[in-house]
């Protein structure tokens, strides 16, 4: 009758040796699953977020230095605007009707 090798190694180096080996091989295996299974799709799933958000940031960024622009531009044409306006009413005195 043929013995499993695992049987072997078990009877070669005993009982609590080859039931620890046993764990140790179920434990690798287990982690390794866990890595392929759970681990690698997040780590994927993590590094594409972070791509996202730079591109976002990025976009961002840029729609606001245009934004910052744009109102730049339109304070400088109301400060223009008040003074053409004041430089008007200081020509256009009103003389009050009595």
């Amino acid at each position: 009758m043929e013995v499993e090798p695992w049987v072997e190694v078990v009877k070669s180096v005993g009982f609590p040796i080859g039931a620890f080996l046993l764990l140790f091989f179920s434990v690798r295996k287990a982690v390794y699953w866990v890595g392929e299974k759970v681990v690698q799709p997040a780590v994927t799933a993590h590094v594409e977020l972070v791509g996202t958000l730079q591109r976002s940031v990025e976009d961002n960024t840029t729609s606001n230095a245009k934004t910052s622009e744009s109102v730049h531009k339109l304070s400088e044409a109301y400060e223009e605007q008040t003074q053409l306006l004041k430089q008007i009413a200081k020509t256009q005195r009103v003389v009050p009707q009595a």
